[in-house]
């Protein structure tokens, strides 16, 4: 088996250094970090050769965009500070592997091996190529690249570039290509100078608006399973093309409201916040930039007045259009505010609910539908064909549920979901690709729906949810598992939580001699919530001591090993001065980029048990320490 060239640019002299740009490649940046490993999948590229190019021809158009394109000699270090570079080398050729795949071996091992492997993007320059070797002469052209360095924007321009080489070698003919005229790192600076903060304080307003979240789920286990789902539609294959011609309606806000819909009716939540990558590219530079720049972007779909199916797709679109005029935002930055909201309001704000519909305005989409033709759409619905399987335990800290759409074979639309387990489970997936369906084709042969109309096309139904379950403008309330979390502390002897008839959320608790504050309660529930729950932590603690204030005072006086190691790794990471431990992580001033070297700085100093997530979570430092013992003792049971 042929092993995939693990080439390290580590000789010669870098062309330049710059910035990483804003968008999807800060958050593979940032997770490579912290996980030593890829957020997104790697993108593939797969090219038809034609007759004529020999194998060095084909390497010469693939070294010709390496020249073209400094991403793909790219590679991106932290500085001395911790905080990200792109380091461009000069062009090199690029090892051009080969396979033979002949016969029935459409998965061959060495295909796997070749495209699955990992990409070291620290040292090692984001791109492999190879030639396979197919039945009756055919040949493919596979560039696997990482994320971080091109999405799928960037693969269009590659491969519009790379047929136009190959093809200019199977003529003889000079290749005809425009001038470059803009690389990531001069996009990085450009955005970085043009940055004065307003579209930041735009989604800080859309983040205030979101709810907690939406899934009613109380324990959430770290390895998780996915079921993933697939639905390919031939009703949709003419549902589509009519809802663009007939009803003039974007498609993509109609898919984000369907599957709004979907798991408005599912979670009974009003408001349905999602994660949209947003595939717009508004400065003229980035036309033809080969770089990793898409951004996910939140969109509130606000059901709560129940509107008809159209008119919540055109404020889904108004939405968007709000987004591509806040586009240009630094994703840490946002992250940072998202966790200063967090603790202000005391819940973690997110569904984790991901759309990649990688369309856009001048999408490849057919306007018309694909062959066979139906009289009525609804006659194809059943020929749709769906598939669910569910993995192996893996362990995600991205999403709770995943959805794509693509055109399949014949042109066919496709919809793919990947679910977590625990918060949905296999048949409520299906129903929502089936769901989504169904209400797209019956939008199509009328005028409009109303919002009870699609919640009865869709065939969901609510899901039940038990007394301690408390839905509280748009987010949930869940007794249990706050009382669970309060008696997990040490010097909790009893907890109950309620809603009081003025709707304020409150705890009761007694605690032990020399037990904590009703402010050090709150802090530790806050550090134990987790982004996967739709849940707010209590207004108000009210605390019974069981023993006077004497042995409180004298356990506030010392500060212990971990908290002291804490406040040094965050003090020295971020070059601050003394660090307030009563602040959360971003309240102090630590950035978001500059965790990972917090954690090694803990390592150091002998403390484990921390995670990056932590050090986002809307509670205050000295709190970590006690969430990360709880954490031990809940290992050990």
């Amino acid at each position: 088996m042929t092993r995939p060239d693990r080439r390290r640019p580590d000789v010669g002299t870098p062309v330049r250094r710059g910035p990483l740009q804003y968008g999807i490649a800060q958050q593979e940046w940032l997770y490579y970090r912290k996980h030593g490993r890829a957020r997104h999948p790697r993108q593939c590229l797969w090219l038809d050769l034609p007759a004529g190019p020999t194998y060095e021809e084909v390497g010469g158009a693939v070294a010709l965009m390496v020249e073209r394109h400094e991403v793909l000699r790219t590679t991106f270090p932290a500085d001395h500070k911790g905080d990200p570079v792109q380091t461009v080398w000069p062009p090199v050729p690029v090892p051009l592997q080969r396979f033979d795949l002949f016969g029935a071996r459409p998965r061959a091992a060495e295909l796997d091996a070749f495209c699955d492997a990992p990409f070291d993007v620290f040292a090692e320059t984001p791109l492999r190529a190879a030639v396979f070797l197919r039945d009756a002469g055919r040949r493919q052209l596979l560039l696997v690249i990482a994320h971080i360095a091109i999405d799928y924007r960037g693969q269009e321009v590659l491969c519009e570039e790379l047929t136009e080489a190959l093809s200019a070698a199977a003529s003889c003919r000079p290749v005809v290509l425009p001038p470059v005229v803009c690389q990531p790192v001069d996009h990085a600076l450009a955005e970085a100078g043009a940055d004065d903060g307003s579209c930041l304080d735009h989604w800080r307003s859309v983040i205030s608006a979101a709810p907690a979240g939406i899934f009613p789920t109380a324990v959430i286990p770290e390895q998780v399973r996915y079921t993933r789902v697939g639905l390919a539609s031939p009703a949709l294959g003419e549902a589509l093309p009519l809802l663009h011609r007939e009803h003039r309606l974007p498609l993509e806000p109609v898919l984000l409201t369907a599957l709004a819909i979907c798991l408005a009716t599912i979670c009974r939540q009003p408001v349905i916040p999602l994660s949209y990558t947003w595939p717009a590219r508004e400065p003229e530079r980035t036309r033809r930039l080969v770089a990793s720049v898409m951004r996910d972007i939140i969109l509130n779909i606000d059901l709560s007045d129940a509107p008809s199916f159209v008119q919540a797709v055109h404020r889904t679109d108004e939405a968007m259009r709000l987004c591509a005029l806040h586009s240009q935002y630094d994703v840490y930055g946002l992250l940072e505010a998202d966790s200063l909201i967090n603790r202000r309001r005391g819940a973690w704000r997110r569904s984790a609910v991901f759309v990649n519909l990688g369309l856009g305005p001048d999408s490849g989409w057919p306007r018309t539908p694909p062959e066979p033709h139906a009289a009525d759409p609804r006659d194809l619905l059943p020929g749709s064909s769906v598939t669910a399987e569910t993995g192996a335990e893996e362990h995600y800290d991205d999403f709770n549920l995943y959805m794509s759409l693509a055109l399949g074979e014949g042109g066919r639309p496709e919809i793919f979901l990947a679910a977590n387990r625990a918060i949905l489970t296999e048949s409520e997936a299906v129903s929502i690709a089936r769901g989504i369906e169904a209400m797209l084709v019956e939008l199509a042969l009328a005028d409009d729906l109303s919002m009870a109309e699609a919640q009865r096309v869709s065939g969901l139904t609510p899901r039940l949810v038990g007394e301690d379950w408390i839905s509280l403008d748009g987010s949930w309330f869940h007794r249990g598992l706050t009382e669970e979390v309060l008696r997990r502390h040490e010097g909790v002897a009893s907890a109950s939580a309620r809603v009081e008839p003025d709707g304020t959320t409150v705890a009761y608790v007694v605690t032990r001699p020399g037990g904590p504050s009703p402010a050090e309660l709150r802090e530790f529930l806050l550090a134990h919530l987790d982004f996967r729950h739709a849940l707010v932590v209590p207004e108000r603690v009210v605390v019974s001591e069981a023993a006077g204030a004497e042995g409180r005072i004298a356990a506030e006086c010392g500060e212990s090993t971990v908290e002291r190691a804490v406040r040094a790794s965050v003090r020295e990471a971020n070059e601050l001065g003394d660090v307030d431990m009563s602040l959360s992580y971003v309240e102090a001033g630590g950035l978001l980029g500059r965790v990972p070297v917090v954690l090694a700085r803990l390592r150091q100093q002998g403390v484990e048990g921390f995670v990056a997530g932590d050090f986002l979570r809307p509670c205050s430092l000295r709190t970590l320490p006690l969430l990360r013992a709880s954490r031990r003792a809940l290992a050990r049971e």
